[in-house]
C-alpha cells in the first residue's frame, strides 16, 4: 500500500499528514505469440484455399477485418490462429460470451498488430457489440465517456450462425464461408496425423467435425499408438458404436423421432435425452443431417423417409453386433497380431482357432493381448478357461 504525505496548518501550527493511497494496478499487455498451426498444416477445400492465400498476403502488408462462418469444426478457429503464426502477431482469444468490462480491458491493453479472435461472435449480447462496432470500423473504443485508441488491432470472428449477427456488425466484415471437407481431403488430413486406413475409415464414420475428431486422436493416443485397437478402447468408453457410426445419445434421439408419428420439437428431444438446445444442435444433429437421416423443419425434427423403414432396421441391427463377443472385425484383428507372435503360434499351434477367438474376445473388450502369460496355458483344458483361471490368480495377487 503506497502513501502520500500533505501538508496543513491547524490553529496556526504547521503540520503533516499520511494519506494512504491504492497503487496504479499494473496491467500485463494482453496478446501472446503462438506457433501452430501454420498454413502448411491447414487443409482446405480449393476454393477457400484460395481465399485464405489471399487474406493472408494482404494481412502481411496491412490488416482485414475477417469473419469466418460455416459448420462446427471446419476450422475457423485454427484459421485465425493461423494468421496470427504466418504474420508472427500477437494473438487474443476473445468468446461472445465473455462480459463487457473484460473485453474492453483486454482490447485496451491488447499489445500492438494483435489479432483478436471473437469467437462464437453471434453470442455477442448488443451492448459489447455496439463496442466493438468502432474497434473494427475506427480502430477505437468508448469507455466512461472517453474515447480510447487501439494499437492497430485486426479482428476476427468465426460463427456457425451469421444470420444471428446484427446488420451493423456484419457488414464490418470481410467474410469467407467453411465448408465441411470433403471426404478425400478429410482422408488426407488424418493419414497426415498418422492414422491408418482402419482408423480413418470408423473415424469418418462417426463423424466429419474435424473438432471433435481431435479430440478422439488426443484421447486414443493417452492409450498409445493411432491405431484400431486403442480407437476401440476410446470408442467404447465414449459409447460410441463402432459398426453403426452412431454415439449412444445420436441412437436414443433416433429412437425418439423413430416412435413419433409427428415431427417432434427440439424442447422435447432435450427434455427426453436430459441436454441442453445448443448440445443437441451443435453436438448430436450435423452429423445425423449430413448423413440424411433425420430432416430439420420449423415444425420440428423427424427422421429422412428412407430412415423410418429399411434404413433405420438395417442400422440397429449394425448397432446390435457390439454387444456380441466378438464380431469378424475383432476376428481379422486378432490374426494380424498372430502373426507377429511367432512363440504363441509355435506354442499353441494346435489350438490356434481357440486363441484367435479369445484374443478377438480380449480386443473386443478392449483389452491388450500383450499383457498375457500365453506360456502358462495349459494343455488339458481350453484356452478361454486357461484365461480365465489366470485372471482370478492375478486378482487375487
Amino acid at each position: 500500500m503506497a502513501s502520500d504525505i500533505t501538508d496543513f496548518y491547524l490553529n496556526g501550527i504547521f503540520q503533516k499528514r499520511v494519506v494512504r493511497t491504492k497503487p496504479d494496478e499494473v496491467v500485463e499487455p494482453v496478446g501472446e505469440i503462438i506457433n501452430f498451426p501454420k498454413f502448411n498444416d491447414m487443409v482446405y477445400e480449393e476454393n477457400v484455399k484460395d481465399a485464405i492465400n489471399l487474406i493472408l498476403s494482404r494481412i502481411k502488408s496491412g490488416k482485414i477485418n475477417i469473419l469466418l462462418y460455416g459448420s462446427a469444426g471446419t476450422g475457423k478457429t485454427a484459421t485465425a490462429q493461423m494468421f496470427a503464426v504466418e504474420t508472427n502477431r500477437p494473438f487474443i482469444y476473445l468468446t461472445g460470451t465473455q462480459g463487457t468490462k473484460k473485453i474492453l480491458k483486454m482490447l485496451i491493453n491488447a499489445k500492438e498488430n494483435a489479432i483478436a479472435l471473437i469467437d462464437e461472435i453471434h453470442n455477442l449480447p448488443e451492448k459489447v457489440a455496439e463496442i466493438i462496432y468502432p474497434a473494427i470500423q475506427d480502430g477505437e473504443i468508448y469507455s466512461e465517456g472517453k474515447r480510447i485508441k487501439l494499437k492497430n488491432i485486426m479482428f476476427v470472428g468465426t460463427t456457425t450462425e451469421p444470420e444471428k449477427l446484427p446488420k451493423p456488425l456484419l457488414d464490418r466484415f470481410q467474410m469467407i464461408e467453411f465448408e465441411e471437407l470433403s471426404p478425400e481431403k478429410m482422408k488426407e488430413v488424418l493419414i497426415k496425423k498418422g492414422c491408418d486406413k482402419y482408423v480413418v475409415d470408423y473415424l469418418l464414420n462417426f463423424t466429419s467435425n474435424f473438432r471433435i475428431i481431435n479430440n478422439l486422436l488426443e484421447m486414443i493416443k493417452m492409450y498409445g499408438e493411432i491405431n484400431e485397437m486403442n480407437l476401440r478402447k476410446v470408442f467404447r468408453l465414449k459409447k460410441i458404436n463402432l459398426y453403426s457410426g452412431l454415439s449412444d445419445y445420436q441412437e436414443k434421439y433416433l429412437d425418439i423421432l423413430k416412435k413419433s408419428e409427428k415431427p417432434v420439437g427440439l424442447r422435447t428431444i432435450g427434455l427426453q435425452l436430459m441436454k441442453g438446445e445448443d448440445y443437441i444442435k451443435y453436438e448430436i444433429e450435423p452429423d445425423l443431417v449430413r448423413k440424411k437421416m433425420i430432416v430439420v423443419t420449423s415444425r420440428g425434427r423427424e427422421l429422412e423417409p428412407s430412415m423410418k423403414e429399411y434404413g433405420y432396421s438395417q442400422l440397429k441391427k449394425e448397432s446390435e453386433k457390439i454387444h456380441s463377443k466378438f464380431t469378424e472385425e475383432d476376428r481379422r484383428m486378432a490374426i494380424s497380431w498372430l502373426k507377429e507372435q511367432k512363440q504363441i503360434t509355435e506354442a499353441l499351434g494346435k489350438r490356434y482357432l481357440e486363441v484367435v477367438n479369445a484374443v478377438a474376445e480380449m480386443i473386443h473388450n478392449g483389452e491388450i493381448p500383450d499383457g498375457v502369460d500365453w506360456g502358462s496355458y495349459a494343455d488339458d483344458i481350453p484356452v478361454k478357461q486357461s484365461m480365465e483361471n489366470n485372471r482370478g490368480i492375478l486378482e487375487e495377487l
